[in-house]
């Protein structure tokens, strides 16, 4: 399987998440609490039953057990983070980025509310206890388990229980960015590349659509 590779630049971006998500669709994948998009193997079903034994039960260790060797155990912020620390088995791990999804929400300083999400694809969305990628046009990748799937999945983000979205301080924004509102407006004719003018007209047109 295809791991992420480092951008030109040498830098995250929001487009090198969306298609390491994207990538991920395509791999077998299974939720595990607390896994970095590692392969499923004995040792580390033990070693996450014994860090989380609430999230593992009898029932559940006999699921994943199933997926021994042909699949990869991923939380949803475990998903993301593996973008940052490398790929898969995450051979670049920083515990610096090592965090939970209350501490994606809180180390972020451009969010908002659902209702305002920016038509730009790289951003997180959140929900208490719960984080995804936004990938444009009305979608998001996420791992899951549930009603949705179990493991990473493209699903709706309309009716899907988001809260909040929120920009990332670790990843670059800019790139593409002039692209992202698909509006008329004067910012977008120039080709501006000012993320804040096209967030506030992207932000006008949605609330004259949910009216």
């Amino acid at each position: 399987m295809t791991q992420r590779e480092s951008d030109s630049m040498g830098e995250f971006t929001a487009k090198g998440l969306v298609e390491y998500c994207k990538q991920a669709l395509g791999w077998k994948t299974v939720y595990m609490w607390g896994g970095l998009m590692k392969t499923v193997t004995q040792a580390f079903i033990d070693y996450k039953k014994k860090q989380y034994p609430k999230y593992y039960s009898e029932a559940r260790v006999k699921q994943l057990q199933t997926k021994i060797g042909n699949y990869y155990g991923c939380d949803c912020v475990g998903l993301i983070k593996s973008y940052l620390f490398g790929g898969v088995n995450s051979p670049k791990y920083k515990s610096k980025w090592d965090t939970n999804t209350r501490g994606m929400y809180s180390v972020s300083k451009t969010k908002g509310t659902i209702e305002t999400l920016p038509e730009i694809p790289g951003l997180i969305l959140y929900m208490k206890g719960h984080v995804g990628v936004y990938i444009g046009n009305g979608e998001c990748i996420e791992c899951t388990l549930g009603k949705y799937g179990d493991g990473v999945v493209k699903t709706k983000v309309a009716g899907r229980g988001w809260t909040h979205w929120l920009q990332l301080p670790w990843l670059d924004y800019n790139d593409g960015v002039e692209t992202v509102c698909g509006c008329d407006c004067p910012c977008c004719k120039e080709k501006c590349k000012k993320p804040r003018n096209i967030l506030k007209v992207w932000v006008k047109r949605v609330k004259l659509k949910g009216d």
